[in-house]
């Protein structure tokens, strides 16, 4: 598992490790180094939701259903868990001056 211990947040019984999110995405072409990790209870199930929000690449040719799909295969390979993907064109995501915090966990108490 990549990343400090102290970034770990347990995912439907699975230690999560949001730096492997980032690995992943910045060794991804084809989208943009800017992406947000939203983690949120399902409305009817009592799992815990992972989406990976991504910027895809100003210079990519690919179609944006093929790289939801790939970078969907990157994420589950690098933290075990299979997350959605919602895609976003270049420069859309806000852009932070400071060290971003890039993780939103909605659920509510959690362990």
């Amino acid at each position: 598992m990549l990343g400090r211990s102290d970034d770990l947040t347990k995912v439907n019984g699975v230690l999560f490790s949001p730096t492997a999110v980032e690995d992943v995405v910045r060794r991804y072409d084809h989208v943009a180094d800017e992406y947000e990790v939203i983690i949120a209870g399902h409305e009817s199930k009592d799992i815990d939701v992972v989406t990976v929000v991504a910027e895809v690449a100003a210079d990519t040719t690919l179609d944006r259903e093929a790289i939801r799909s790939g970078l969907q295969k990157e994420l589950k390979q690098a933290t075990s868990i299979t997350p959605r993907v919602e895609l976003r064109d270049y420069e859309t995501l806000e852009r932070p001056e400071l060290k971003a915090d890039r993780l939103t966990d909605e659920r509510g108490d959690h362990v």
